[in-house]
């Protein structure tokens, strides 16, 4: 029996035909767009797609949909002019299979050395470490996981702040646990399909350059913002913010407005919210409310740090002397141009309060949505 994951190679090639031959301007590419939804939607539902550990494998084919439709009509991406048809080829097979899929900005490979680039055998050391390691933990969260019953998903209401006096100490331990387990999960799940294909690309020639460490630093997760924007993998993200930046052009919102930046977030995390939402075949229905609750949460709690933090700021500035700017001719444009810089990271303390914050964020907010399965899709 073929397996229906066949689809998403064929979701692949007209990727590959449409950026290497299909003129940006021409209707046929929103053709060729319109095939490549079919063929993910079937091959999502595969049983090879949920060998991935963490639903990997399913979100990257519904993601696929998303980053198809970015370069072919909202990028609308075209090969290097007056270069070779083979170079050309290349060119589209590089964007089919990219390691970051049009992110500008990629964690360097080393914090201290910016401009260090491991040469190719290095690199796949370094990579099959990963590998080695990432499946290690995969395994032995599949081997020993918490031994759990359906009761303790479904004999407790799914929230528990407004509840926290009736809490036992085996429902916080299941929380806790299932919470930063499944994280991890998806952590290490990829982290592995990103080493090995590096080590893939390695040996198919590639240059090391294009294929940076897909995360960044941990030490920058004090704010769930700086977790999904600094820590967290950009594999998809500029799949997500092209599709919500669409939309408030269609909406004619003001370019470069506070309010305009924030509705592009809100739009981005709910675009990930149904990304995750089609990557659960048979449970679309029933997984709508957990998904949305989950990203809504996570959107209230990037505005509620937004808020305290700009208002700390505020504070700081009024209380400080203001003193009279002095300048130059020479200085004047340097001044008025100042070179961008490294944010700073706060004190030690502000950031070991972070961590607390974003630690125990996502306990509740994983814990939400994994009881929010049981209660929706399992009752």
């Amino acid at each position: 029996m073929i397996d229906s994951v066949l689809p998403f190679f064929l979701a692949n090639a007209v990727l590959f035909y449409g950026l290497a031959y299909v003129p940006p301007t021409s209707k046929n590419r929103i053709l060729l767009f319109l095939l490549i939804i079919p063929c993910c939607l079937i091959a999502v539902r595969s049983r090879t797609s949920s060998y991935v550990p963490g639903g990997v494998g399913r979100e990257y084919i519904i993601g696929f949909i998303l980053h198809s439709n970015h370069w072919l009509n909202l990028a609308k991406l075209e090969p290097p002019s007056n270069k070779a048809p083979s170079v050309k080829r290349q060119w589209a097979l590089n964007q089919v299979i990219g390691a970051r899929w049009g992110v500008a900005w990629a964690p360097a490979f080393r914090q201290k050395d910016p401009g260090y680039v491991p040469s190719r055998m290095e690199l796949i050391l370094i990579r099959l470490w990963d590998l080695l390691w990432t499946v290690a933990i995969i395994w032995f969260l599949r081997k020993y996981p918490l031994n759990t019953e359906r009761i303790d998903f479904l004999g407790v209401p799914n929230g528990f702040l407004t509840r926290l006096s009736d809490l036992d100490e085996r429902e916080v331990i299941i929380r806790v646990h299932a919470s930063l387990t499944g994280y991890l999960m998806q952590y290490c799940s990829i982290r592995a399909c990103h080493s090995l294909a590096s080590c893939i690309a390695m040996v198919c020639g590639q240059d090391p350059k294009e294929w940076p460490p897909l995360f960044g630093s941990i030490a920058d997760a004090y704010t769930v913002r700086g977790y999904f924007a600094t820590f967290w993998h950009r594999l998809m993200r500029k799949a997500f913010t092209s599709h919500a930046i669409w939309l408030c052009d269609k909406l004619r919102l003001p370019k470069n407005s506070q309010i305009t930046r924030s509705i592009i977030i809100a739009m981005t995390f709910m675009i990930s919210a149904v990304m995750h939402m089609l990557a659960s075949p048979r449970r679309e229905r029933c997984s709508v409310w957990p998904q949305v609750r989950y990203y809504t949460s996570i959107i209230l709690a990037i505005f509620l740090e937004d808020v305290i933090i700009n208002a700390i700021k505020w504070v700081r500035k009024s209380r400080r002397t203001t003193k009279k700017p002095q300048m130059n001719e020479d200085k004047g444009v340097a001044q008025a141009y100042p070179e961008k810089k490294e944010a700073k990271r706060p004190h030690i303390l502000l950031r070991l309060l972070g961590y607390a914050w974003v630690t125990c964020f996502h306990i509740w907010a994983g814990s939400m949505i994994i009881y929010g399965y049981w209660t929706e899709c399992f009752a």
